[in-house]
């Protein structure tokens, strides 16, 4: 459902490298997304919320913002990510 959410709202950018480089990106860091959000308490919720807010950032026509949160999102994961496999020397992989 991730990976389709985020389809979703790249494929309004009317671009079609960037949906099949965000494709791509999604396939191959799936894994590590769930692993993450099983991993990270609260994350899962925090996903959700986001995913909730972009939703109505976007009817809102407020695509600045919405662009802003998505880095903040996309951003947070990797943070999480660093510091999960570091903390667990990458044996989650």
């Amino acid at each position: 459902m991730n990976t389709d959410f985020h389809l979703t709202l790249y494929r309004h950018a009317r671009g079609p490298r960037i949906v099949q480089t965000v494709q791509n990106l999604l396939v191959e860091c799936d894994r590590h997304t769930r692993i993450q959000l099983s991993s990270i308490r609260g994350d899962r919720e925090r996903a959700v919320s986001e995913h909730a807010e972009l939703v109505r950032l976007c009817e809102d026509a407020a695509y600045e913002e919405a662009g802003s949160l998505m880095y903040r999102h996309i951003d947070h994961i990797r943070l999480a990510l660093v510091a999960l496999l570091s903390r667990d020397g990458g044996a989650a992989v």
